[in-house]
């Protein structure tokens, strides 16, 4: 396989899925470039890599979804690097929660700029490597909140909403 396939790009890679993600990717034989808004957070991903016996495969590297600067810096490092990104897995986020009325308009921003916009944005800078190669995967980690809406978390499940739609149409689009 070449160098570029066995490269992944994982998002929100600090804690929760991303950080099991990374190390899962790790074991079966991937790069990993472990990004995060904070590297002071890796630590504990670089103590559960190391106790995997995968630490040398993960690469920490500071990406924040809704700062485009940040997604060009990690996609030109990860191309110069490693030859190319094969996998992206879009994983960052955060749950707002609250009713409607009473969230207030920057939660519902910040949840769609995590959510919806900084997947958009991500998945846009590693497509056009991906398109060139003709090969690659985007995971976009979904919800059930994205399917079926509960009380309380009304821009958390719009977010995800858009992403299936995001995500459904992108497929279309990318299966030639």
């Amino acid at each position: 396989m070449s160098d570029h396939m066995r490269t992944a790009l994982v998002t929100g890679a600090s804690s929760g899925f991303g950080k099991l993600i990374c190390i899962a990717l790790a074991r079966q034989g991937y790069r990993v470039v472990a990004t995060m808004r904070d590297l002071q957070r890796r630590d504990e991903l670089i103590r559960e890599a190391e106790a995997a016996g995968v630490a040398s495969r993960i690469d920490p590297f500071r990406v924040d979804v809704t700062d485009g600067r940040t997604i060009a810096e990690a996609v030109d490092y990860a191309n110069a690097r490693y030859g190319g990104i094969g996998v992206l897995v879009n994983n960052a986020g955060f749950a707002v929660g609250g009713f409607v009325e009473e969230v207030p308009e920057e939660g519902w921003r910040a949840q769609m700029e995590t959510h919806f916009f900084g997947v958009v944005a991500m998945t846009r800078a590693v497509l056009p490597g991906m398109r060139e190669r003709r090969d690659g995967t985007i995971v976009m980690i979904g919800s059930l909140s994205g399917r079926l809406a509960f009380p309380g978390y009304g821009a958390y499940a719009a977010s995800k909403f858009a992403l299936e739609g995001f995500g459904e149409s992108l497929r279309h689009e990318m299966s030639p």
